[in-house]
This record gives C-alpha cells, sequence and structure tokens, in this order.
C-alpha cells in the first residue's frame, strides 16, 4: 500500500507503542468497520454523513494519490459532492499509495500549510 515501501526503522516506530501483537487488536479490527453490504449497519450513519456532507460550505480539500488501490477515486467524487469543494486547489500526488502522508509527508504537509494560510 506504500510505492516506495516503509522502511525498517519506521515500522519498529510504529510499533514502538505496542508492547505485544494483543495491543494492535483495535487497529487490525478497524478495516473490519467498513461496510461490506448494502444491509451493514453502519450504513445510516454513512448516508446521513453523505447527505451532510453535500450540504457543506467550507472550504474542502482534497489530496489524494492516483496509485492507491483503494481510494484512487475518492478525490473526485468528494469533489463534485461537497459543495465547499468547488474551486479548491486540489491534489493529486504521484509515487504514492494508500499511506499517502507516509510516502509523501513533505508534500502532504506542504500542501498543508499552503491551503490553510491561504484560507480565510
Amino acid at each position: 500500500m506504500s510505492v516506495p515501501g516503509i522502511s525498517e526503522h519506521t515500522i519498529r516506530a510504529y510499533n514502538a507503542p505496542f508492547p505485544s501483537p494483543a495491543y494492535k487488536a483495535g487497529m487490525r479490527r478497524f478495516p473490519m468497520m467498513a461496510p461490506r453490504s448494502a444491509d451493514d449497519e453502519c450504513i445510516p450513519v454513512i448516508q446521513e454523513t453523505h447527505r451532510k456532507l453535500g450540504q457543506f460550505t467550507k472550504p474542502f480539500l482534497t489530496i489524494f494519490a492516483p496509485a492507491d488501490p483503494l481510494l484512487n477515486w475518492a478525490d473526485t467524487f468528494w469533489q463534485n459532492h461537497v459543495p465547499g469543494a468547488k474551486g479548491m486547489p486540489h491534489v493529486r500526488i504521484q509515487s504514492s499509495g494508500h499511506f499517502l502522508q507516509e510516502d509523501q509527508g513533505r508534500h502532504v504537509a506542504t500542501v498543508l500549510n499552503r491551503f490553510l494560510a491561504s484560507t480565510p
């Protein structure tokens, strides 16, 4: 999921807060919380969130990676759905995967800082 890969140093840093694998149970469960069918119990929450974001008029920036195998479609979806996304300086960062902040962390920070500095 990371295009250039994650270094051993970074892997050790991610593992540092967890004294044993048992402490990673929540993190490992998180992906299972994504809905898997139209009758999933979380669908009403997702529908309400979708409805509210469709009315969100404050500035809304998307930063995505075209090489993300899970969400490479999501930027244009949110740009078209959220009114506050219209006219924003959206960014697609190349040479990145799903873990955009790992692959291109400095670039993401630069984009966010520029957006925050220029947005009232």
